[in-house]
């Protein structure tokens, strides 16, 4: 839960008064045009980014005090990995296997075989499409209990985008994990999310269940 949140760059506001909620279980996607405010919202709720004002809670607990707690509790894919980019993906999954104190080896093992991912390769050797499975990969081993994705479909072609769409709705849908993720492409949130949430200059301007936007829907076409 995010409240009246103000966040800046210098004297420069990105997010000017956020509110948002997303409840246990939701599959949430998060929408907005580049700039919009979507990074810096997940940077501040991971506590990667401090607070000017406003209060945050993420799985009961206050990016501010307990960072920590939260990124063990927490994957996080981020849009680029450009500084880690000459790990081998093995090399990068032991380092995660120390790092997480719930981290599975076997369900990385079973990722990586459904994933086809070639864990001796490095991330820079894998296609757009296979390097954002790795991506995912490392968020879900650990078993968190909220999963966070920035833009896992940018640059992707269709085919690979809907692949990983598909991917993230199954491993949502089927382990429960509450899921928030950000995208500009309306395309990619109508298709797996249960609620949506539109972002604009940092502040919300929209947010409901996609029930509600489908009932609402039919009563306008009848």
């Amino acid at each position: 839960q995010v409240k009246n949140l103000h966040v800046g760059y210098g004297k420069q506001p990105a997010l000017n008064g956020l509110n948002l909620t997303v409840r246990t279980g939701e599959i949430f996607g998060f929408l907005g045009n580049n700039g919009a405010g979507k990074t810096t919202t997940i940077h501040s709720v991971l506590g990667l980014m401090p607070a000017m004002s406003g209060s945050i809670s993420i799985l009961g607990m206050d990016p501010s005090r307990d960072h920590l707690s939260i990124l063990q509790k927490t994957g996080f894919c981020p849009e680029r990995d450009e500084p880690y980019d000459w790990i081998k993906l093995r090399t990068l999954f032991s380092v995660g296997r120390h790092a997480f104190s719930s981290w599975d080896s076997q369900l990385c093992a079973d990722l990586a075989k459904r994933f086809d991912l070639d864990t001796s390769k490095a991330i820079k050797e894998l296609s757009k499409g296979m390097a954002a499975k790795a991506r995912l990969m490392m968020a879900l081993s650990h078993r968190p209990e909220c999963l966070i994705l920035d833009e896992p479909t940018s640059g992707l072609d269709p085919a690979s985008r809907n692949e990983l769409l598909s991917i993230i709705s199954d491993v949502s849908r089927s382990s429960g994990v509450t899921t928030i993720f950000s995208s500009h492409n309306l395309h990619d949130v109508t298709g797996i999310a249960t609620h949506i949430g539109i972002i604009e200059g940092g502040r919300m301007l929209f947010h409901s269940s996609m029930k509600s936007i489908s009932t609402r829907s039919r009563m306008l076409s009848s």
